[in-house]
């Protein structure tokens, strides 16, 4: 809930905000894909974490507001499948950068 409140307070360009929120997204598929919780509602327990962060912080939030307009319905079928595609290279670039493979 940090990283949201420092996008909501922090941040102030729509297109940043937008990237942090997939960001953490991606985070999260790789908390997931790193400790094999392999139930593939990634972006269910991502819906709910937002949907905790806007009960939290309703008044005051903008980050929900861009999430539910900008993300959420690209993010339930196409962003899956890129996300998945893009954190393969990303940790194929980590593990290059330390040497690991």
């Amino acid at each position: 809930m940090n990283y949201l409140d420092y996008l909501d307070d922090k941040i102030r360009r729509f297109e940043e905000k937008e990237q942090g929120i997939i960001y953490l997204y991606l985070r999260l598929y790789g908390y997931e894909l790193h400790n094999n919780i392999d139930n593939n509602d990634t972006i269910v327990n991502f819906n709910k974490l937002m949907d905790s962060y806007e009960s939290i912080n309703s008044i005051k939030s903008n980050i929900q507001n861009i999430y539910n307009t900008h993300i959420r319905n690209k993010a339930n079928n196409k962003m899956n499948e890129e996300t998945k595609a893009l954190y393969y290279l990303y940790d194929k670039f980590d593990k290059l950068k330390n040497d690991e493979e």
